[in-house]
């Protein structure tokens, strides 16, 4: 199993499970495939439902009123957006499901965390997944939560409280991610580590 698959687009995946705008958890997305999200995949019908698709939840997004169905609908306008290779505008557009988040949600955290390091505003960056690992520390017993501190603390470069954090979760919990993560710790950290930088320089790219 490879846990950490490259991960093109840092929350823009992961909240397809989390439609919830006021629970938090099961932030990282850090795992999104290329092969599945990028235009070269894509046939030009494909493309053409894509885009339709994208339209009918524009459409639904100017009508709708609850918070949480506007969460949603921006996850799929945003997952749409990655099918066909734009980034840059998935990037975006889950700045605006962010904007309905608490200010301390991890998720929204985390996004703006990225955002910092895109603008090279390191201490903000630091800043910000210091406070995501705060509120992931109110959840000790949530596996997510727990994997989410050690790949904040990955990319603060702590490896060793990235380790710490998993190894006493495993010491009274089984988790297979977790397990995996902490045994084979260079490969999650090589992973985590690239994909940050294949992030940044696809919406480097895209500006």
């Amino acid at each position: 199993m490879r846990l950490f698959r490259l991960f093109l687009i840092l929350v823009i995946c992961a909240s397809c499970k989390q439609t919830v705008v006021n629970k938090g958890d099961d932030t990282l997305s850090y795992n999104v495939e290329s092969e599945e999200f990028t235009s070269s995949s894509c046939t030009t019908e494909d493309t053409i439902i894509v885009l339709k698709d994208i339209a009918k939840c524009d459409s639904q997004i100017g009508l709708e009123k609850d918070n949480n169905m506007l969460f949603m609908l921006y996850q799929k306008k945003v997952n749409l957006l990655t099918r066909i290779g734009k980034v840059g505008d998935a990037y975006f557009e889950q700045g605006k499901a962010m904007e309905l988040l608490p200010k301390e949600d991890v998720r929204r955290l985390e996004y703006e965390a990225i955002g910092a390091y895109l603008q090279q505003d390191l201490n903000r960056y630091s800043q910000l997944l210091n406070k995501a690992i705060n509120e992931c520390k109110k959840e000790p017993y949530d596996a997510a939560m727990i994997l989410n501190q050690a790949t904040f603390y990955t990319l603060l470069g702590n490896d060793e409280a990235s380790k710490a954090v998993m190894e006493n979760y495993l010491k009274d919990n089984d988790d297979e991610a977790i397990s995996y993560a902490y045994e084979d710790y260079p490969h999650f950290k090589k992973q985590v580590l690239e994909g940050r930088t294949t992030l940044i320089k696809l919406l480097q790219t895209e500006d």
